[in-house]
């Protein structure tokens, strides 16, 4: 297991990993859904949901933690943190929307390491009709799932301090890929609280 990427807040510390850390780690039952749920103490690994909200104090003793192949990992910090795992379907079915997240101010959003652009077919531009994540090369059309997620994010949240890792998960060897090389391996986004 290998970090493989982080940042450093004043809160606390969003990291990657190549496979799961030995942390004691609050996840769900991760299937592309649009669905937050809020952690307090009670176990959720058998909950289907993509996000996770808690309180600080909540999170005193524990990791958030979302898994990732290539989908967007988000951090969100504010009075609350939250964690949510966004991939095409759930940036589609506006999981960044939810209401668990539109309720609270956050002060600071992150995109975490993930691809940025993969080639697509014509008709997924119906998933995104407005979308200016879309560009040619050729005959090919691609679409770049970063810059679809940050236009939602700007609309959403114009007064948060929004910031993208600019790591590709595709291009980048050193995480694992599924659209690279079809694998089964996830990264470990981990959010920790800063004790003290």
């Amino acid at each position: 297991m290998n970090k493989l990427w982080n940042r450093q807040y004043k809160s606390g510390k969003f990291e990657v990993y190549s496979d799961k850390p030995n942390l004691e780690l609050i996840q769900v039952t991760q299937k592309h859904t649009n669905k937050v749920v809020e952690f307090n103490g009670s176990d959720l690994s058998s909950v289907e949901a993509d996000g996770i909200i808690s309180t600080r104090e909540a999170l005193k003793d524990i990791s958030l933690a979302i898994k990732t192949a290539d989908c967007l990992p988000i951090l969100f910090v504010g009075e609350k943190i939250a964690l949510v795992h966004a991939g095409w379907r759930g940036l589609a079915d506006n999981i960044l929307s939810a209401p668990l997240l539109r309720e609270e101010k956050w002060k600071r959003i992150l995109i975490g390491p993930s691809i940025r652009h993969y080639e697509v077919q014509s008709d997924f531009k119906n998933f995104f009709p407005n979308s200016n994540g879309f560009y040619s090369r050729g005959d090919r059309l691609y679409f770049n799932l970063q810059l679809e997620a940050l236009s939602q994010l700007e609309s959403l949240y114009p007064e948060v301090d929004l910031e993208d890792s600019l790591v590709c998960t595709f291009e980048n060897s050193d995480f694992n890929s599924y659209r690279r090389d079809k694998t089964e391996l996830r990264n470990w986004n981990i959010f920790t609280l800063n004790q003290g």
